[in-house]
């Protein structure tokens, strides 16, 4: 596949008193956005948000799916393909830009790790917009933002595009007030709030979320009551019908079977009785004396057994849930961990 960038194109001719906005880059603009195929620039490097152009050569189509999927409002007409190109290269409008300099954070609804990126983001008064999808719709969102087909994914002017739950706790950190401090008081808390935070979001977070899938997958009711929040009302009617190709495509996706949720629930159970036993000298937080990352990882990803009243969005109570995950939740609500995620959701979630 060629790594040339072909040459603009002839101008668009506007409509009879239509304004002319803007125009494509001369080929010295476009120098400086040569990268290998597909490579997605970060903002910063060119001056706008990016995205990647499609491959079709042509834009009529995914002009409309990207409105629906709260993406980039193409122009009618040619885009180069094969190429990570601004938003200013392929709208050619400076006043369609001037609408989407607001952070934008693509998410699952539901999703754990998303719920930890609008906690910090929430926390640190970093304003965004959240642009939510169903699962499965999600991967076509994510990569057409510049992430990997995951969530979350916040797509930012000064930082790029940021496709990892920790990349964008971090971002909030840097942007926060300076006493937010989700990383300690010095290199040694630093260090050690990393390490639980990639445990948790290496461990805890998959597990959980298996476990969960696992005795949620055959309740559309609640997947249309609880995780179609903030969606597009044609991804929501879109839920029923589809509703067993997505519990397909997340099992086959996540490894979702009877074994593998028993598996889970011990490594879910193994990670509470860690964290219970740090918290048992009676330390207010996981690492040093005020809240952190790694307290704000812990209590994010327990939510998927904990449900939290607190979450970014109303989740379902242990008495809709089935039997035996409605006992489950309920004993993890007991456990010291399970209380001290709450008490976290209780007090530092606002």
């Amino acid at each position: 596949m060629s790594d040339r960038v072909d040459p603009p194109m002839d101008p668009v001719k506007p409509a009879p008193g239509e304004p002319v906005l803007d125009r494509l880059p001369a080929e010295t603009e476009l120098d400086e956005l040569r990268a290998p195929d597909d490579t997605v620039l970060g903002a910063g490097q060119v001056g706008e948000q990016v995205i990647k152009c499609n491959r079709s050569g042509s834009c009529p189509l995914f002009a409309r799916l990207d409105n629906r999927f709260g993406l980039c409002p193409h122009c009618p007409r040619a885009c180069r393909g094969n190429r990570a190109v601004s938003r200013r290269m392929c709208c050619g409008s400076a006043a369609i830009l001037s609408s989407m300099t607001t952070r934008r954070l693509f998410t699952i609804p539901i999703s754990h790790y998303c719920e930890k990126a609008r906690w910090a983001l929430d926390r640190a008064g970093v304003p965004y917009t959240e642009v939510s999808h169903l699962q499965g719709f999600h991967l076509i969102a994510s990569k057409w933002a510049g992430g990997t087909g995951t969530t979350p994914v916040l797509v930012t002017q000064d930082a790029g595009v940021l496709g990892e739950s920790a990349d964008v706790v971090a971002y909030a950190n840097r942007h926060g007030p300076p006493e937010l401090g989700l990383y300690g008081d010095g290199p040694g808390d630093r260090e050690e709030i990393f390490a639980l935070q990639r445990d948790f979001d290496e461990d805890l977070g998959p597990h959980g979320r298996l476990w969960m899938y696992h005795h949620l997958l055959d309740r559309p009711d609640l997947a249309k009551k609880y995780g179609c929040t903030g969606v597009p009302e044609w991804e929501r009617r879109a839920l029923p019908p589809l509703f067993g190709v997505m519990g397909r495509f997340i099992s086959r996706k996540l490894g979702v079977n009877p074994d593998a949720a028993v598996e889970s629930e011990k490594r879910v159970d193994a990670t509470f009785d860690r964290v219970a036993e740090r918290l048992a000298d009676g330390r207010p937080y996981l690492v040093g004396e005020r809240f952190s990352a790694a307290d704000l990882a812990f209590a994010a990803l327990a939510g998927a057994v904990l449900m939290p009243p607190q979450w970014g969005i109303p989740l379902p109570s242990p008495d809709e849930l089935p039997p035996v995950a409605a006992a489950k939740v309920r004993e993890l609500r007991e456990h010291p961990a399970g209380r001290f995620a709450l008490r976290m959701f209780e007090q530092e979630r606002s």
